[in-house]
């Protein structure tokens, strides 16, 4: 009976009583990307540890491109709907999130076809950022050892910073009609998020080619240098605002 009753539930909540919309959008991201003199410190574990260091290029650019893919169930008016997005954005960080949330279609007008669309959606995301070439700081063995796995030569080893986040984006919309039932869309949100970061390696072994092995950021032999000052803390992450401009079609 209870499930019975949440199902009846979400489904007044959601069904449709128009029509079903595609969106797509294209705009900018904001990210928040320190402009400092960063460096990725990392002592690998063979017998005798070498410690090597990367200079990380961020140049505090932090605008993206930003394009995303909606998917709505438009309700009656004043009436809360579904959302489903999927988005990439592309700068000095490269990543995407998908998302599922809620709106309400609020007329400004007295045709009511121009209308205000506050929302609030769940989110998770990842994203990357290449940490550049390891140099060997102390010692000077030519192979590093991550883990188990013995990599031929450090240089040939590809190293990035890689972020899973989880969080929320609360957004505002105004709709604007484009013929009978098509409409133009301006969009404003914001993410708020929390991440797990972990270091990846990529490189050639003795007897493979491209082997991949992970370091968390929290672990004791790696660490970002910033400004003369280590910590555990990624230089970078994808909150910030978003603006869009897209168009939307009955589906």
């Amino acid at each position: 009976m209870k499930k019975l009753f949440l199902l009846s539930a979400f489904f007044f909540l959601f069904h449709t009583s128009f029509s079903q919309s595609l969106g797509i959008s294209a705009g900018a991201k904001l990210l928040n990307i320190k402009k400092d003199d960063i460096f990725f410190v990392y002592e690998d574990e063979s017998p005798v540890p070498d410690v090597l260091a990367s200079l990380v290029e961020l140049k505090g650019n932090k605008m993206a491109i930003n394009l995303a893919v909606d998917y709505e169930g438009i309700q009656k008016l004043n009436r809360p709907y579904l959302l489903l997005r999927g988005q990439g954005y592309f700068g000095e960080i490269i990543g995407g999130d998908a998302a599922i949330g809620v709106g309400f279609n609020l007329p400004l007008s007295k045709n009511k076809k121009i209308s205000l669309l506050p929302e609030i959606s769940a989110l998770v995301g990842f994203n990357k950022k290449d940490l550049g070439t390891l140099e060997v700081a102390a010692s000077g063995s030519v192979y590093i050892q991550v883990n188990e796995t013995r990599y031929g030569n450090y240089e040939d080893v590809a190293v990035s910073l890689q972020n899973l986040y989880y969080g929320i984006r609360p957004g505002l919309s105004l709709n604007l009609p484009v013929g009978q039932k098509s409409f133009v869309r301006l969009y404003g949100g914001y993410l708020l998020s929390m991440s797990s970061s972990k270091i990846s390696f990529i490189g050639n072994t003795a007897s493979e080619d491209g082997v991949q092995q992970f370091e968390k950021l929290k672990d004791r032999n790696l660490y970002f240098e910033v400004n003369g000052k280590s910590t555990q803390k990624a230089p970078f992450n994808a909150n910030g605002l978003e603006l869009r401009l897209g168009i939307f079609f009955p589906i």
